[in-house]
């Protein structure tokens, strides 16, 4: 069987998912508190023989005896490759962290998808540039105008639509469905007063026109 671990965040969709591999089966029921539990990790040794280097992974786990934490070896799983260590770890990760759930890759059904690769790369530049800080509060409409025009121009009654069909308001994590469709034009009254500041950044060694 193979599974996806999904973390999830406050808002109550999935931050990312981790592939486990074969003989997983972990199920997603009423999660403890990790404190309550004994912690399990995967330790790794190696040993050079002859010039060889031999790699043995053990499954420990941590517990608390008379006010002290010690260990002990659970199962002695010998050289592993690094596909089955993530496969382990991911394991691992869902049983520590009260965020995680695992099910199997059967039960996901995607429910909405959004444009990615194009946005993201554009949002890179953004970010990179420095445009996102310099925007401050009103970055994520000026960005979605700047990625709009340069990907898909559309009026900008219909901003909001588009770019609730991409990645874009994850970055700010924003929920797509609240965004407003006349937000765009206060920004737009705002960025008016900015345009000596926008020349400045632009070209640091000019003076502004007008």
């Amino acid at each position: 069987m193979r599974y996806a671990s999904l973390k999830w965040s406050t808002e109550g969709g999935h931050q990312g998912a981790t592939q486990g591999g074969p003989e997983s089966g972990v199920a997603a029921g009423p999660r403890r508190d990790c404190h309550e539990r004994h912690q399990m990790f995967l330790t790794q040794t190696s040993t050079t023989i002859r010039g060889k280097t031999y790699t043995h992974y053990k499954l420990v786990e941590s517990f608390r005896e008379g006010g002290r934490v010690k260990h002990r070896v659970l199962l002695s799983l010998g050289d592993l490759t690094a596909e089955q260590v993530q496969q382990i770890r991911a394991v691992l990760a869902v049983t520590h962290d009260t965020e995680w759930v695992s099910v199997p890759f059967t039960d996901i059904a995607v429910t909405q998808h959004a444009a990615y690769l194009d946005v993201a790369v554009g949002h890179a530049l953004w970010e990179e540039s420095g445009w996102r800080s310099f925007w401050g509060p009103d970055a994520f409409w000026v960005e979605a105008l700047v990625l709009n025009r340069l990907l898909d121009p559309q009026a900008k009654i219909h901003l909001h639509s588009w770019a609730a069909s991409t990645v874009l308001p994850a970055y700010y994590a924003i929920c797509p469905d609240s965004l407003d469709p006349y937000a765009v034009y206060r920004v737009l009254d705002r960025m008016a007063t900015r345009e000596a500041a926008v020349q400045q950044a632009l070209c640091p060694s000019s003076a502004p026109v007008g």
